[in-house]
């Protein structure tokens, strides 16, 4: 497993031009959530604006590395326009390829066209002390999405 392995193209892309990052003025719901087992000490940002129980906006604020920065902005174009519920399940299904890490039963699952850039991070399920760094947002959108919901209840 090499560089290239790691740092795929949508993961450099995204870490490079990450997408959604402007502001929300007035968000309905925010998550913050940071690693400090990450040697950058990230943290990142999720706001979401929600109507009729779909994603209308989102804004992120990723600060760290490269993978902390992709997961989030890769995570941020996936959800736009989206149910709640799709939402919730799109995070709960990407954490569970993570979980699974270099478990060879997982490698169908990354072949699903639905994952879209995220399906870059494959090579980076090897290395654990790089998965929180690519968990951390969609965990984030976990609970922003949890309290979406009740707001929209």
């Amino acid at each position: 497993m090499g560089f290239e392995d790691l740092y795929r193209p949508a993961i450099v892309d995204h870490r490079r031009n990450p997408r959604h990052t402007a502001e929300l003025a007035d968000p309905d719901v925010r998550v913050e959530r940071e690693n400090v087992e990450c040697s950058f000490d990230d943290r990142m940002a999720v706001a979401l604006n929600v109507r009729a129980g779909a994603i209308v906006a989102v804004a992120v604020e990723p600060d760290g590395c490269a993978f902390t920065t992709a997961s989030t902005s890769i995570m941020a174009e996936a959800i736009l326009g989206r149910p709640l519920d799709e939402v919730a399940t799109m995070a709960k299904d990407r954490l569970a390829l993570l979980a699974a890490g270099a478990d060879p039963d997982a490698d169908a699952g990354w072949k699903d066209e639905d994952l879209g850039d995220f399906a870059d991070f494959e090579g980076v399920r090897r290395f654990p002390q790089r998965l929180a760094c690519v968990e951390m947002p969609w965990q984030a959108l976990t609970e922003a999405v949890e309290r979406a919901a009740r707001l929209e209840a």
